[in-house]
């Protein structure tokens, strides 16, 4: 009876996680981006802002009817690095909103999309920055 009992309660927790930690659906993307597009000044976003964000996450909660979004920025659909923004939103409206963004990034970066050195000219510096020597075989 025990051994059935914890075979049950793994299951249980097995299927919860799997549900806890798969990527948002669709329906859920599009409420969230909606959200956004619909407080852009309220959030401080550009149009050009919302053309270089991804939803990470989203959801709802229903006892304090706060829909929270995810914000993570992108530049050419490449996230940067630890930008992200959190929002919550309550009866469509913009009620929190914490992080920030990298203001300007197509001025910041190599915008042309060519990385400015070869893979073995990078791997050889990281190699002099490590004080490794490579060995040839």
């Amino acid at each position: 009876m025990m051994n059935s009992l914890r075979t049950l309660m793994l299951i249980l927790f097995s299927i919860s996680s799997f549900f806890a930690f798969s990527q948002i659906g669709l329906e859920e993307k599009k409420i969230a981006l909606r959200l956004v597009k619909n407080n852009l000044s309220a959030i401080g976003l550009s149009t050009d802002d919302f053309n270089n964000l991804e939803i990470s996450s989203t959801y709802y909660t229903p006892s304090s009817n706060l829909r929270m979004v995810y914000l993570q920025q992108t530049f050419k659909a490449i996230p940067i690095f630890n930008q992200m923004q959190v929002l919550a939103f309550k009866n469509d409206k913009l009620v929190s909103s914490a992080g920030n963004r990298i203001q300007n990034v197509s001025q910041l970066v190599n915008n042309t999309g060519i990385p400015k050195q070869t893979a073995d000219e990078a791997v050889k510096v990281a190699l002099v920055f490590q004080k490794l020597v490579a060995k040839k075989e």
